[in-house]
C-alpha cells in the first residue's frame, strides 16, 4: 500500500513535469482555431465558440452594369448576438481596380451618410464617438484590394447596416467579359528580410497581421454568406451569362438581363465570377463612354480589334522560363491544377520552342541552367520535375523572378516569362517594381491560380512586364494551357499610341502590346472640352504582323455614361502608386498627389476614409464596449502550410483537416488537479509542434505505465 502510493506521488510529480514543459509555451497561443494539439479542461472550450460570440454578418451585392461600367451596392448585416455593446471589426476583399466612393450607415429607418476624410483625420473621427457611445461606422484601405469595416457601438441584439458603393470597369479577355466578386481574403505572408529557423530545421511561416483575420475552421460550417444580384444591361447583344454557381436568369432582352443565385446565397470562400461574351458582328467592335465633370470630359474606351486568328503565326524561335509556386499557399487543389497546366503545356510545345522551370516557396529550385530546346529528351525531364513538385512553407517570389528576369539564353529568342501563383504575398510594390526595373525586351505574363488569388499583384506584374494575365479555376483550368501557349506566341499589335489634337491626358501612359486579341483599354481626361467639341477623331496606331495599323474613335462613337470621373480618379491614383512603387515618384510627392485626388473625387484610398457618425448617443460611459474580430471563411480549396505540416509529422494524410485529430476526442482528457494544470491553447506556430507532440507522447506513455505499474500490484 505504501509502495502504491509512493507510485502515485511520483507519477503526479511527472505529471507537473510535463506541464512545466508546455505551459511556456502556451502563453504564446491564442485559441483562434480549431485544429492542433488541446489539453483542456472539460467544459472549458467550445468548439467554434469564438465564432458564435463575436458578431454574425451577412453581405448584400447588388451589381447594376451599363455597358462597360459596373455599379456595385454593397450591404453589410452586422447582428449582435451578446449581450454587451459590441465594436465589429472585419476585413473583406473587393476588386483591385475598384473605386469606393460613398458610405451610408442605416439605423433602424434612418440613414446616416459618411464623409470623406484623411486617414488619420478620419480614423480620429471614429475614436471620438466610439469614445462617446455614438454609432460610427468607418471604411479603410489596408490593401489595394483589401478594405476594413469598423462599427462601434452596436447594442445587444441589434442590427445595424452598413452600405458602401463602388465603381469599377468589365474586363473583356480572349473576347470574353467578366465580373469577378471576391469574398475572401486569401492569407499574405511576410518576406522576413532574415532567415528564421524553427525546430525542425525549417524556415518559418508568418502571415502579415495588418491583413489576417481569425479563420473558421469548422468542418462543414460556413459563415458570412453572401447575396448576390446583377442587373445586367450592356448596350449591345451578348451570350447567354454564365458561372460555376448555379444562377436564375431571366433575360429581358438579348441585351439585358437579370441575375440571382439559385441557392439564394453562397458562402464566403472563394470568387463569384459571372462571364459572357459579346455576339461578334462583321463590323470592329467598340465602346466609348464619356462623362462631363465641370469642364473636364472624362472618357473610358475598350476597343477590340477584329483580327483573323488564322492569319497570325508563331514566332520562329522563342524562350519559355515558367517560375511555379509551390508554397504551402498553393497546396490542394491549386497545386494540383497547376501541375495539370505544365504538364498539358508542355505536352503541346513545338520543338523549335525553348523552355525551363524554376519552383519556388521560401527557396528556389531551377531546372536548367538556362531554356533548353523542347525536345523529346528535354520534355521528359522537364515532366519528370513538374510531377515531382510538391507545397512546401513560404513564399518568397522575388528571388526565383530575379533569376528568371536575368535568365541567359545562348541564342537571340524572344524571352516569354510566365508566372503561375496565387500571390499571397504581402510585398506586392517590392515585386512589382523589380519586374519593370529589369523586364527589358522580355515579357511577364501570369497565371492566377486558386479561388480567392491576388488580383493587384496578379495584375500589376502583367503591366509591370507588359505582358498578359489569366484566372485559372476549377471552372475553367482544363483550357488554359492551349489558350495560354497561343496567347504568348501571337503578338497581335505592337507599339500602340494614341494621337489626339487636344491636350489630353492618358492613362495608361504606354500600352501593353495587344496579345492574342485582348483588348485596348484606355481612360483619357480632356480638360475644358465637352463632347460636341471632338471635331478631331482620336486614332490609335500601331503595328500588326509588322504593318502599320489604325484605328479612328469618332465623336458618334462615345456613348454618355456616369461615375467616370472616380474611375479615372482611381486610375490615376494607381498610376502614381506604381510609379511610386517602383522608383519614379518620390513618397512624399505620391502621398500628397493621391490624397487631393482622392478627396476631390471621394475616394477610400491608403491615404483617406470614408466615415460616419450618429448623432445620437447609444452606449452611456459605464457600459462596457468589446471589440471583436470577425472570423473569416478558409478559402475553397486551400490548406494552411501550418496544417498541412502539422499532418505529415503526425503521419496523416495531407486530405484536409478532417484527417486531423478531433476537439472533440481530445476534450475529453481531464487534468482539473490543480488550477494551474488547465492549457486551453491550440499550436499555430510551427516551431512549437515538436514540444507538444512530444508532451502528449510522455503523457501517453506515463499513464500507459502507471496502469501496468497497478496491475502488478
Amino acid at each position: 500500500m505504501i509502495t502504491m502510493f509512493v507510485e502515485i506521488k511520483n507519477m503526479k510529480r511527472f505529471y507537473f513535469f510535463i506541464l512545466l514543459i508546455i505551459l511556456p509555451f502556451s502563453s504564446q497561443a491564442k485559441i483562434n482555431q480549431p485544429y492542433g494539439l488541446f489539453f483542456v479542461q472539460e467544459n472549458e472550450l467550445k468548439e467554434g465558440q469564438d465564432i458564435f460570440e463575436v458578431p454574425t454578418l451577412k453581405t448584400l451585392i447588388s451589381v447594376e452594369v451599363q455597358g462597360l461600367l459596373t455599379t456595385t451596392t454593397v450591404k453589410q448585416y452586422f447582428i449582435n448576438p451578446t449581450n454587451t455593446f459590441t465594436e465589429a471589426i472585419y476585413l473583406f476583399p473587393l476588386p483591385d481596380k475598384s473605386a469606393v466612393d460613398q458610405l451610408r450607415m442605416k439605423i433602424g429607418d434612418r440613414y446616416i451618410n459618411g464623409i470623406i476624410q484623411k486617414k488619420e483625420q478620419a480614423e480620429a473621427t471614429y475614436e471620438k464617438a466610439k469614445k462617446q457611445g455614438k454609432k460610427t461606422s468607418l471604411i479603410s484601405s489596408s490593401r489595394a484590394n483589401i478594405f476594413k469595416t469598423k462599427l462601434a457601438n452596436i447594442a445587444p441584439g441589434e442590427m445595424i447596416v452598413v452600405e458602401f458603393r463602388y465603381q469599377e470597369k468589365l474586363m473583356l479577355r480572349e473576347g470574353e467579359y467578366s465580373l469577378r466578386i471576391p469574398t475572401v481574403i486569401t492569407h499574405r505572408y511576410k518576406t522576413p528580410q532574415d532567415n528564421v529557423i524553427d525546430a525542425d530545421g525549417e524556415p518559418t511561416v508568418e502571415y502579415d497581421p495588418e491583413i489576417h483575420s481569425p479563420i473558421n475552421d469548422k468542418n462543414g460550417y460556413t459563415i458570412n454568406p453572401y447575396t448576390i444580384a446583377v442587373d445586367l444591361n450592356t448596350g449591345f447583344n451578348i451570350t447567354m451569362p454564365k458561372s460555376i454557381d448555379p444562377l436564375i436568369i431571366d433575360q429581358i432582352s438579348p441585351s439585358h438581363f437579370s441575375i440571382v443565385l439559385a441557392n439564394g446565397t453562397m458562402p464566403s470562400n472563394k470568387d463569384f465570377v459571372l462571364s459572357f461574351k459579346p455576339i461578334i458582328t462583321p463590323d470592329p467592335y467598340v465602346q466609348i463612354y464619356g462623362e462631363e465633370v465641370g469642364n473636364d470630359l472624362f472618357l473610358y474606351g475598350l476597343i477590340n480589334p477584329q483580327v483573323n486568328l488564322n492569319d497570325l503565326h508563331l514566332a520562329d524561335k522563342s524562350a519559355i522560363t515558367i517560375v511555379a509556386d509551390v508554397s504551402g499557399s498553393m497546396s490542394g487543389s491549386s497545386l494540383r491544377q497547376m501541375k495539370s497546366i505544365l504538364i498539358d503545356f508542355i505536352n503541346t510545345l513545338p520543338e523549335h520552342q525553348y523552355i525551363n522551370i524554376i519552383a519556388f516557396d521560401d527557396k528556389y529550385y531551377k531546372l536548367f541552367s538556362s531554356p533548353k530546346q523542347a525536345t523529346a529528351y528535354n520534355k521528359y525531364t522537364t515532366l519528370k520535375f513538374i510531377k515531382n513538385l510538391h507545397d512546401g512553407g513560404g513564399t518568397k517570389m522575388f528571388a526565383p523572378i530575379y533569376e528568371a528576369l536575368f535568365e541567359k539564353t545562348s541564342l537571340l529568342l524572344d524571352h516569354q516569362i510566365i508566372l503561375m501563383t496565387d500571390g499571397a504575398i504581402s510585398s506586392e510594390r517590392e515585386t512589382m517594381a523589380l519586374v519593370n526595373q529589369y523586364i527589358g525586351n522580355k515579357r511577364f505574363h501570369v497565371v492566377a491560380i486558386g479561388s480567392a488569388p491576388n488580383s493587384y499583384l496578379i495584375k500589376g506584374l502583367a503591366r509591370a512586364g507588359r505582358g498578359s494575365f489569366l484566372y485559372v479555376d476549377d471552372f475553367t483550368f482544363k483550357d488554359k494551357a492551349k489558350e495560354l501557349l497561343f496567347k504568348i506566341n501571337h503578338p497581335v499589335i505592337k507599339n500602340l499610341e494614341l494621337q489626339l489634337s487636344k491636350q489630353h491626358e492618358i492613362l495608361p501612359k504606354k500600352f501593353s502590346d495587344v496579345i492574342a486579341n485582348d483588348p485596348i483599354s484606355f481612360f483619357l481626361k480632356i480638360p475644358n472640352v465637352k463632347k460636341e467639341d471632338l471635331h478631331q477623331p482620336i486614332v490609335l496606331t500601331g503595328l500588326q504582323s509588322s504593318q502599320p495599323w489604325k484605328f479612328e474613335i469618332h465623336q458618334e462613337d462615345i456613348q454618355m455614361g456616369k461615375n467616370i470621373n472616380q474611375l479615372w480618379a482611381r486610375e490615376k491614383i494607381d498610376d502614381m502608386m506604381f510609379n511610386n512603387a517602383i522608383g519614379f515618384l518620390d513618397t512624399g510627392t505620391y502621398k500628397k498627389k493621391a490624397t487631393d485626388l482622392a478627396l476631390q473625387h471621394s475616394l477610400v484610398t491608403e491615404f483617406t476614409s470614408l466615415v460616419a457618425v450618429d448623432d445620437q448617443v447609444s452606449r452611456e460611459n459605464n457600459q462596457p464596449l468589446i471589440s471583436h474580430k470577425i472570423a473569416q471563411n478558409r478559402p475553397d480549396g486551400w490548406v494552411d502550410p501550418d496544417v498541412a505540416k502539422m499532418t505529415k509529422l503526425m503521419g496523416l494524410s495531407n486530405g484536409g483537416i478532417d484527417n486531423l485529430i478531433s476537439i472533440q476526442s481530445l476534450q475529453r482528457v481531464d487534468l482539473n488537479t490543480s488550477p494551474i494544470l488547465r492549457a486551453n491553447f491550440v499550436q499555430t506556430a510551427t516551431n512549437k509542434y515538436f514540444y507538444f507532440i512530444l508532451a502528449g507522447i510522455l503523457f501517453t506513455f506515463s499513464l500507459t505505465l502507471f496502469r501496468f505499474r497497478r496491475r502488478l500490484y
